[in-house]
């Protein structure tokens, strides 16, 4: 079951990497805080099926300390979802992309100093490698005013995901939690939240749909790379420790430089593809000390 589970967080890397391309088109057109909430919002039949279902099946499931905990994980997703929309505003996507490389080492630094869990030195030296091949991908190309901008807030929006990942790990161990009513208060979460965010910053006016084209990216955007990534979170990371999913998750920015290199037209410099080299042998180096069985002991909590 690891082994899907780790199958299942790696196509999440590949979900994701589509968002970056897929969308930085539309948001010329569309304000962000609105597109965060249309994206969310086209989920809001398939919650209600959720929901409706869940409580058929499981009317118990729905405790008030399983709602506070789907809340607490739609909000911190909410705010990672706003803060990577909001970049690709400031900078390109290649860049907003390259961010999430830096989760491995987020990971372990908040697993080691805030949750006091063992980290292996392999692992440190995994992230070591990696972060230095996101640096050199962040600082591939010139800088100006419009990318810093947009730099620091995908910073941001990486370490919400991070932290998103931690309290994963934490609400699915919880002995009274159900999955798919956790799953379903989530994203209901996520809807209000992006609709109040739309409806107090979001500027209506920038919005300007092209149909069916603009529609079509934002059904995609909330089904391919929104819903289906979140229910691989709940239903698979018991599977996985929030440090190994972290580090698959730095496999991102690579799927993400290829699509906006084909879709956008977007390219790397030599600077650029030795930082995607650097990235892949960080994740491969973690990856390896923590499945082979010879050292289990390694593996992080």
């Amino acid at each position: 079951m690891r082994a899907i589970a780790l199958s299942c967080f790696l196509l999440n890397t590949m979900l994701w990497a589509t968002f970056y391309a897929v969308s930085k088109e539309a948001l010329a057109r569309i304000d962000n805080f609105v597109f965060s909430f249309l994206e969310v919002g086209s989920l809001l039949p398939a919650v209600a099926l959720i929901l409706y279902g869940s409580w058929r099946r499981q009317p118990a499931a729905f405790t008030r300390a399983l709602v506070v905990r789907g809340v607490k994980l739609g909000g911190v997703l909410a705010l990672a979802i706003f803060t990577s929309t909001l970049a690709l505003k400031h900078t390109t996507a290649t860049n907003t992309a390259f961010f999430p490389s830096l989760n491995g080492i987020m990971a372990a630094l908040i697993a080691r100093g805030l949750l006091k869990r063992p980290i292996a030195a392999m692992t440190w030296i995994a992230g070591l490698i990696a972060s230095a091949g996101a640096l050199l991908m962040i600082f591939e190309g010139p800088i100006n005013g419009a990318h810093w901008r947009g730099d620091l807030i995908a910073l941001l929006a990486a370490f919400f995901y991070t932290c998103y990942i931690f309290r994963v790990d934490h609400d699915i161990h919880q002995e009274d939690t159900s999955p798919w009513p956790l799953f379903g208060i989530e994203v209901a979460t996520m809807i209000v939240l992006t609709g109040i965010g739309a409806a107090l910053l979001g500027d209506w006016s920038a919005v300007h749909p092209v149909f069916p084209k603009d529609l079509f990216v934002i059904l995609y955007i909330g089904f391919g790379t929104t819903l289906l990534p979140t229910a691989i979170s709940i239903f698979m990371q018991k599977h996985a420790s929030p440090v190994t999913v972290a580090f698959i998750y730095i496999f991102e920015p690579i799927w993400s430089a290829l699509l906006a290199r084909l879709y956008l037209g977007e390219s790397l410099t030599l600077r650029g593809y030795l930082g995607g080299a650097l990235i892949v042998s960080g994740a491969l180096l973690h990856t390896w000390q923590t499945v082979r069985p010879a050292a289990p002991a390694l593996a992080e909590a």
